[in-house]
């Protein structure tokens, strides 16, 4: 979940690139909140390891635009 900004995907992306999972551009989700303020980013990943799931969740909620990961 994300502040609705128009770079929140392409800094989503980025750090996934970063930590080698390569994203199934295909398979990313955007949807709106009710009021607009926020968006959920849904993005279909193969992670390599736990190790990598993790450094990638990690990363993603030190991003500023990120409210929440799950």
């Amino acid at each position: 979940m994300t502040h609705a900004r128009e770079q929140a995907l392409e800094q989503v992306l980025d750090v996934m690139s970063g930590h080698g999972a390569q994203p199934d551009r295909d398979s990313v989700r955007i949807r709106p909140s009710r009021n607009g303020h926020y968006q959920s980013i849904t993005v279909e990943i193969r992670a390599e390891s736990r190790r990598q799931l993790e450094a990638v969740y990690a990363a993603l909620r030190e991003l500023d635009i990120v409210v929440m990961t799950l």
